[in-house]
């Protein structure tokens, strides 16, 4: 079975920051020397990083730090983003991480009652705090759990000290950012900040699901805190492993709400559409596709429709009044259900084959065989795709779709 249901589970008992988070990670199996290669090479910034074995409350884990370089400039949105255009960094983590700062430039608008491009980033405009942002978006590309679940969080108590002044625990951005996308909170033990504005962005830009997931852990990575609490174990627990093929929760998959764009199109050169699908998908969307349709006048046009993640609707639909004619969208929220799915490797006559298997609770209903494996298998082979095809669905089938 080929290691494409890896889950990523945090326990957040003592809330969550750029760095407990990192750490966790790290202390996980993320390769340090790549990562602090990629980020430092591109980077705009003077960036140094290090890691060490550390111990918060008896429990050994990983410490990360950015080297404080003297930089203390309160940049706004629009120094963020110009920053970001110039390190070379993957696609999709560059798009994430300017998702990111966008979303919390829109909350911190909202709480000072200013425009995102008056919104100036204090802490989180420093480079320490740039650095773990990019470095999530990083770090979670380089992973790529299939989903990301986190029990709730604790968010300390007490009062904390901002540029703006104290204010009370949490800030009101971490407040801010976790109610609005709903993350249960909990307030226990140390009177301190305990999640971060950062930690809390991390957890509203990346966490699928706010319920521990049945699953198999293989890993756990312990990300500890600058601070050292007497008799407390300040540090994020982070698991990663594979959910449970017989149990699946016992039902379908429910994933709330997501987004549709639609825009019809009779003006433009039909060869510009593939150029768009690569960014539109590169970019998060969930699908991409094309309907024919009879316009006014009796002209024949195209419905372009975009399904994405609600909080990237903004994002993809500037790429569709970027790259198209267009001079407006539709969009509409939808319900999601879908069946679970896992993929095992079958063996053929022709060599191994990736398989997909749908599951309605917890029973295998369906299974096709991955196209692009067919493609490779038979390319290797000199024979036609479909030999290979039927070869695979036949030993799935064999297996009873792979059901244990």
């Amino acid at each position: 079975m080929t290691n494409k249901r890896e889950v990523l589970f945090l326990e957040p008992f003592s809330g969550i920051s750029g760095d407990m988070f990192l750490s966790s990670l790290f202390d996980l199996g993320l390769e340090f020397e790549w990562f602090a290669e990629l980020l430092s090479e591109g980077s705009p910034m003077d960036i140094e990083l290090e890691t060490w074995s550390d111990s918060r409350a008896s429990v050994t884990g990983t410490r990360f730090r950015v080297e404080d370089s003297g930089d203390n400039i309160a940049r706004n949105l629009d120094d963020v983003l110009s920053l970001l255009e110039v390190w070379d960094l993957p696609t999709k983590v560059l798009s994430t991480s300017k998702k990111m700062f966008e979303k919390l430039a829109a909350v911190e608008a909202e709480i000072h009652g200013v425009s995102k491009s008056e919104v100036h980033f204090h802490e989180v405009g420093a480079v320490d705090s740039i650095v773990d942002i990019v470095g999530a978006a990083l770090a979670i590309w380089r992973l790529s759990p299939e989903t990301i679940h986190s029990a709730p969080v604790n968010l300390g108590k007490g009062t904390v000290t901002t540029k703006h002044g104290i204010m009370p625990v949490p800030a009101p951005a971490t407040a801010e950012l976790l109610r609005g996308e709903g993350v249960p909170t909990y307030s226990r033990g140390i009177e301190a900040e305990l999640t971060t504005p950062t930690g809390a962005l991390i957890l509203v830009t990346f966490v699928d699901n706010f319920t521990r997931p049945p699953m198999e852990v293989h890993k756990i990575g312990y990300g500890l805190g600058a601070k050292d609490f007497e008799g407390y174990g300040n540090y994020l627990r982070t698991n990663l492993g594979k959910t449970i093929a017989g149990d699946r929760n016992g039902k379908e998959s429910f994933d709330g709400k997501i987004t549709v764009l639609e825009t019809n199109i009779d003006d433009m050169n039909p060869e510009f559409y593939s150029s768009l699908e690569d960014k539109l998908l590169e970019a998060g969307a969930l699908d991409v596709f094309k309907t024919s349709v009879q316009m006014k006048k009796n002209r024949p046009g195209s419905q372009l429709t975009v399904i994405c993640n609600t909080e990237d609707e903004q994002l993809l639909g500037r790429i569709v009044f970027r790259e198209t004619t267009t001079l407006g969208i539709r969009s509409y929220e939808v319900r999601r259900r879908e069946l679970d799915r896992e993929i095992f490797e079958v063996e053929t006559n022709y060599g191994s084959v990736e398989v997909k298997v749908g599951y309605l609770n917890g029973e295998p209903i369906t299974c096709s065989p991955e196209f692009d494996s067919c493609c490779q298998v038979a390319d290797a082979n000199g024979l036609p795709v479909k030999t290979v095809y039927q070869g695979a669905l036949a030993a799935a089938e064999r297996k009873n779709f792979g059901k244990k």
